[in-house]
């Protein structure tokens, strides 16, 4: 199992929200490409990135941001939030992300993530699969997408997607275990490699999920804070 430590970005700062909430935001006083750099040197081989004023807004805020990020050898990123059309994606891959993370887009124009496929590759594209009670959730976590997220991954992996990153919305920035049981079955079920996201609280749930077939895990909270420690297995 891969560990991905998470940097949520809003407003060029290191920030983590719980559940979504806007307005339930903790700000870390951290410097984002120092803090990437950190996780490199310990270890981690991806980073996880999401720039959160893109997904409140649709748009493309932390570029340079990321630039800088991507120049640390031996670190891939992957970066979601706000990427709904193959110019932003594009945008993305050339300023040096590995892989971008497509959301609110994959339940609106099913077609366009085809189109990415076809002209990135499968290894640059996911698909980001945000559940409340099992349905996708949409547009920053704020709208019902029309589709459980069961239904959204067979028709991802039917368009050529092969990385689905799962996040339970109840479990994300609480710190009190992650979905594993609902990542497996999305996993078994789709024949994609899942990445679980949300609730990892500690290194004993890190250790937990590396026992499963879970393809890899982004931890976000429970590094920022110290709570856990494991950037690689």
């Amino acid at each position: 199992m891969i560990v991905i430590p998470a940097l949520d970005l809003l407003d060029g700062q290191c920030v983590r929200l719980k559940q979504g909430d806007y307005d339930r935001v903790t700000v870390y006083p951290l410097d984002p490409v120092a803090q990437a750099l950190n996780y490199r040197q310990r270890g981690a081989e991806w980073l996880h990135i999401i720039d959160l004023n893109g997904a409140r807004d649709g748009t493309a805020y932390h570029q340079e941001l990321l630039r800088e990020v991507c120049e640390i050898p031996g670190l891939a990123v992957e970066i979601g939030g706000g990427i709904r059309s193959l110019e932003t994606a594009r945008k993305w891959l050339d300023a040096g992300a590995e892989r971008v993370i497509f959301g609110t887009v994959a339940a609106q124009n099913p077609e366009m993530i085809a189109a990415a496929v076809r002209e990135f590759g499968a290894r640059h594209v996911a698909v980001g699969i945000d559940c409340l009670n099992g349905r996708v959730r949409i547009a920053g976590w704020r709208s019902d997408g029309g589709i459980t997220g069961t239904e959204l991954g067979h028709d991802m992996v039917a368009r050529g997607v092969e990385t689905l990153i799962y996040t339970d919305i109840q479990t994300d920035g609480c710190m009190t275990g992650p979905a594993l049981d609902a990542g497996l079955r999305l996993q078994t079920e789709t024949g994609a490699r899942v990445v679980l996201s949300g609730g990892v609280g500690n290194d004993v749930d890190i250790l937990a999920c590396a026992e499963t077939d879970i393809y890899a895990l982004i931890v976000g909270k429970a590094l920022l804070e110290n709570k856990a420690t494991i950037v690689k297995l």
